[in-house]
């Protein structure tokens, strides 16, 4: 076995594994340990890439699949936001893999290195640990018509032929209209959000046969009031699509609203584990 020369180049392995790693990031000071979970970054990171404008999906064709059949399971958030992601974590680096299908028309090389930099930027400033690489795997080009091909199978309500694309933004702005609505909520980890070209609005999801909507009510009307306030104005909105309200915590009197909630914002705080479920309605 011969040693490589100096004029000699070595292209290293790629270095995150499919396989969920079991060690989280240590973070070591002098006064004291932090550990990250690598569901942490793996989350992190596949919400900056579906930040990214070209970016249609993440995951290979399995994955993809098996999140749709998730979306159609009753009282299911969607595709989880680690879909397509793996990642490799030690205590000062890390490394990401990532599994993505694209826009037609956009450059691939330049979306490689927008996902890149923005997986990079993101993880290095909430986690800690230098990214040393992100590998970008282009699993399929999205084309115009297969949004048809996408929906064939799924159960329709009578009204499909009616049905029109609903705009996040205005749903997420009527919802905060409510008398009875204190703000959106993008859930615990953030990934209740409907991603748009460089931004998301929070607190929204759309799917095919529905559009649900994630609050925090105001302290003083009962949960039927709540619902009852969001159906009323979204239903106008939804293209005929079911709404659901889920409503992840309650605001307490005196306490004002995250000013990042609405269509572009984070959302207010989740409530901390271990309170009880969310109030669903539909």
């Amino acid at each position: 076995m011969t040693s490589p020369t100096a004029s000699q180049s070595i292209t290293p392995p790629k270095t995150a594994k499919a396989s969920p790693m079991s060690s989280g990031a240590d973070l070591m000071s002098s006064q004291g340990k932090t550990s990250i979970v690598d569901g942490v970054v793996q989350k992190i990171a596949g919400i900056a890439t579906r930040e990214v404008s070209g970016v249609y999906k993440l995951g290979a064709g399995a994955a993809r699949a098996f999140g749709a059949i998730r979306e159609r399971v009753p009282g299911s958030l969607g595709p989880s936001v680690s879909q397509g992601v793996a990642v490799e974590v030690g205590e000062r680096q890390a490394a990401v893999d990532l599994d993505v299908v694209v826009e037609y028309g956009v450059s691939i090389p330049d979306l490689a290195q927008s996902i890149r930099r923005n997986v990079i930027n993101l993880l290095e400033r909430m986690t800690g640990p230098e990214v040393t690489e992100v590998n970008v795997s282009v699993d399929d080009i999205h084309l115009p018509d297969d949004e048809d091909s996408d929906q064939q199978g799924s159960p329709r309500p009578v009204s499909s032929p009616a049905l029109h694309e609903p705009d996040p933004d205005a749903i997420a702005t009527a919802v905060l209209a409510c008398r009875t609505v204190a703000g959106l909520s993008g859930g615990i980890a953030g990934e209740v959000a409907t991603y748009l070209p460089g931004r998301r609005v929070t607190g929204v999801r759309i799917d095919d046969a529905t559009v649900t909507a994630h609050v925090v009510g105001r302290y003083g009307p009962s949960m039927t009031e709540i619902s009852t306030d969001v159906t009323r104005a979204v239903t106008p909105l939804a293209g005929g699509r079911q709404v659901e309200v889920v409503i992840e915590d309650i605001g307490l009197p005196g306490t004002p609203a995250d000013p990042g909630a609405g269509p572009a914002g984070a959302g207010p705080a989740p409530a901390p584990a271990g309170d009880p479920p969310p109030w669903r309605a539909r």
